[in-house]
């Protein structure tokens, strides 16, 4: 037996799901929902979509109130189950007992659901301040900045201010790359992550390969690429001054006007400070994130991101290399069977475990090949 039920916090709907297992309560889940607030419907239309896709269906529903369609949908689970299911909302006994105790249970869990939305909201809004504050401190005034956001529906006081971060990636200079991150609020947007294979820099260029990676980014914007159209309010850079300056070069020559502070870190490699240049100022600051929790907080979790997203990418791309170049020392193989090689086995470990039927297997590749490669790798 389960128990459905409908609460709303001050900002969402949810369904909460009891399960009732020996006549007792033994769990709980509870599901975000969107389109309506009508209880009666979000129930309905929870009932429906949740057990479509959960196999373990109960024989029966307990409910608080009517449900819309109800018969409609005992007959829909019914099928699924191979048996009969029941929607019930008890009014006496056992059962009703079972839906007070899940009732109250809800109510708790709604003064929980709440209170973590209003700090999150609380953090939300505090960030934006800081961060709007440091906007206006390198542009001159939030008024004067292109890209300033509309309030939303709500008349919020504040915005998510867009940030994107950039870092470079790279060893030694050979297989550079540059990654972007895009957070909104307090949350990374995951879709709008970009990577940059750095091609007109040679050897290990950081400042160089920035400007590049920030061209790209804004030409294509410019052009009016659908995937770079959206603009950020401001830029963290990996790095400190030469970076921030090198990537103010390359704005100021494309004629953009968007904030940019550096991400500096301390000797432990733990963010220490945001660095930029105030309007109309010649020598650069630094906001001292220890005296900014939250920004301290927010700016560690940026710059860890954007440096994972970028060595990840740098990795993937080194080890392809490297893939690349043992094999093709191998009598016999060139670019076509490499490739070849790689698609059909997945990895250059189970090539060199690979028998030489194993390897015929793959296209293009003759036993006398099979052999050259068993040979080298035994």
């Amino acid at each position: 037996m389960d128990i459905a039920l409908a609460i709303s916090s001050s900002q969402k709907s949810y369904v909460v799901l009891f399960f009732v297992r020996n006549g007792k309560l033994t769990g709980r889940e509870s599901f975000a929902m969107e389109g309506t607030e009508d209880k009666n419907e979000l129930v309905s239309e929870f009932l429906k979509q949740y057990y479509s896709e959960n196999p373990n269906i109960p024989y029966e529903i307990l409910v608080e109130q009517p449900v819309e369609e109800s018969e409609l949908i005992e007959d829909f689970l019914g099928e699924i189950a191979g048996r009969q299911v029941k929607i019930t909302l008890p009014q006496r006994g056992d059962k009703k007992d079972l839906l007070k105790l899940a009732q109250k249970d809800s109510i708790e869990l709604l003064k929980s659901i709440d209170e973590r939305e209003n700090n999150h909201r609380a953090r939300r809004e505090a960030l934006s301040k800081e961060i709007g504050s440091l906007i206006d401190r390198i542009t001159g005034s939030g008024a004067n900045n292109p890209l300033d956001l509309q309030l939303d529906s709500q008349a919020q006081k504040w915005k998510d201010y867009r940030v994107e971060a950039y870092d470079i990636s790279n060893t030694n200079g050979i297989d550079s790359v540059g990654a972007m991150v895009v957070f909104e609020g307090l949350k990374p947007n995951k879709k709008e992550y970009r990577r940059f294979k750095i091609r007109t820099v040679e050897g290990p260029n950081d400042y160089g390969s920035m400007q590049e990676v920030l061209y790209r980014r804004f030409k294509r914007a410019l052009e009016g690429d659908p995937s770079f159209e959206t603009l950020p309010h401001i830029l963290f850079i990996d790095g400190g001054k030469g970076q921030v300056s090198a990537v103010q070069q390359i704005l100021h020559a494309m004629k953009i006007n968007v904030a940019v502070a550096g991400m500096a870190k301390d000797d432990k490699h733990r963010t220490r400070a945001l660095i930029y240049k105030p309007y109309g100022e010649d020598e650069y600051e630094e906001l001292l994130l220890k005296e900014h929790p939250l920004l301290f907080k927010y700016t560690g979790a940026v710059q860890e991101e954007v440096h994972r997203f970028a060595i990840d990418y740098h990795r993937g791309l080194r080890g392809k290399r490297i893939q690349g170049s043992v094999l093709d020392e191998i009598d016999g193989i060139g670019s076509q069977r490499r490739n070849s090689l790689l698609i059909h086995f997945g990895s250059l470990d189970k090539i060199k475990s690979a028998t030489i039927e194993e390897l015929c297997e793959a296209p293009g590749i003759t036993e006398s090949v099979a052999k050259n490669i068993r040979e080298y790798f035994d």
